[in-house]
């Protein structure tokens, strides 16, 4: 009887010291995506505002003078997109469309090819009047534009439809940041997850310092 109690009491030891030993192992973080990172419902639905992002801190960035100051990459206002180069700002930003819609395909920044921003004039929604913007053309959405390439397109609606197409194209873009690094981003959403608001912007993207994804 006394062998049976000691070699419960032994296993009990072993149980309890084996418990102490996971307990005190530390925490890896894991591993998320690949790298991979989703912006879920960035607010830019107002018309009047630009929300600014940096890749390389994963955030939004409080911005006051947008022309000079480096330490933001992209920009939002709606489905409206600026990047921090050409006549947006002093920054190496510049957007190629890699034309794939496949996010986890793209594996390098290309060498060439980069658009910079320019000043358009805006294609409004039916009743808004046209207004001159600093946006950049290969990746800011787009108003009634067949095979868009941009990341958004707005259609009015055909009769007897009485209800706009907004297209989400899905395309995956490589960004040069501002300090001549790299990012590709695909933009999946306009409207908020919960409430459906249009201007709540949702995408994924991936930072790479030399480029290689």
């Amino acid at each position: 009887m006394n062998k049976y109690i000691l070699s419960a009491l032994l296993m009990g030891a072993f149980v309890f010291g084996a418990c102490n030993k996971d307990e005190n192992k530390p925490i890896e973080p894991p591993i998320v995506n690949n790298g991979n990172k989703e912006v879920k419902d960035l607010d830019a639905s107002k018309s009047d505002a630009w929300v600014y992002f940096s890749f390389s801190k994963g955030s939004e960035v409080p911005i006051t003078e947008p022309a000079t100051d480096l330490s933001w990459d992209i920009a939002f206002n709606r489905y409206n997109i600026k990047t921090n180069g050409g006549t947006s700002g002093k920054g190496q930003a510049g957007v190629v469309n890699t034309n794939t819609k496949e996010f986890d395909s793209v594996k390098e920044s290309p060498t060439e090819g980069y658009v910079v921003d320019t000043e358009v004039v805006s294609s409004p929604r039916p009743g808004q009047e046209p207004v001159t913007i600093s946006v950049n053309s290969v990746i800011t959405g787009t108003v009634m534009v067949k095979e868009a390439k941009g990341w958004w397109n707005y259609a009015p609606p055909v009769p007897p439809a009485t209800t706009p197409t907004q297209e989400i194209t899905k395309w995956v873009y490589v960004v040069k940041t501002a300090d001549g690094k790299f990012a590709k981003i695909q933009l999946t959403g306009y409207n908020h997850s919960k409430t459906d608001k249009s201007g709540f912007l949702t995408f994924t993207y991936k930072y790479s310092t030399d480029g290689k994804f």
